[in-house]
């Protein structure tokens, strides 16, 4: 990971580097921090608040395999390979839990982020809209069924990419 200080378009600086342990697929910045979704070591929570001296101050592994991430104010939203979708609290990036999980078997892939809404962008089961009720209830509403590799959100319209399927 770069810190890059663009002020000068024409003459990027590098600022700082924090050299991530696998392999990044997202990130997420919030203030000081950046949330890196880093496949299978998890969300590494780095102090970016000195920008040429990045430091991990955290992460966050609970064995899954991290594709992509979407912070809203404290709240980290995870769309994980494995374990479906995680929700971790981040209020103390030096201490994120998962305060929590919907996983129905699928194989998400991304993950977007609407007032109480989720969409979750799964291999295997499409997309899937799930509302999140102050984090104590998870509710999965009937899902538009494609296989997909990525979605983008533009207002309320959903543009999904079907993945090809050779037979």
């Amino acid at each position: 990971m770069e810190i890059v200080d663009i002020s000068n378009i024409t003459q990027p600086i590098v600022l700082g580097k924090y050299n991530v342990s696998y392999y990044a697929h997202d990130i997420h910045v919030s203030a000081n921090y950046v949330y890196i979704a880093n496949t299978n070591e998890g969300v590494e929570i780095i102090d970016a608040s000195d920008p040429t001296q990045p430091q991990k101050a955290a992460e966050y592994n609970d064995g899954g395999n991290v594709e992509c991430i979407q912070g809203v104010e404290d709240i980290i939203y995870v769309a994980d390979i494995d374990d479906g979708l995680e929700i971790l609290d981040s209020r103390e990036p030096d201490k994120i839990i998962e305060i929590g999980e919907y996983y129905d078997g699928g194989n998400a892939q991304d993950v977007f982020v609407v007032d109480d809404l989720v969409y979750v962008a799964d291999r295997y089961d499409g997309l899937e809209i799930i509302q999140v009720e102050g984090l104590e209830r998870i509710l999965k509403s009937p899902g538009y069924e494609v296989s997909l590799i990525f979605f983008i959100l533009l207002g309320i319209i959903a543009i999904v990419r079907k993945r090809q399927v050779k037979k």
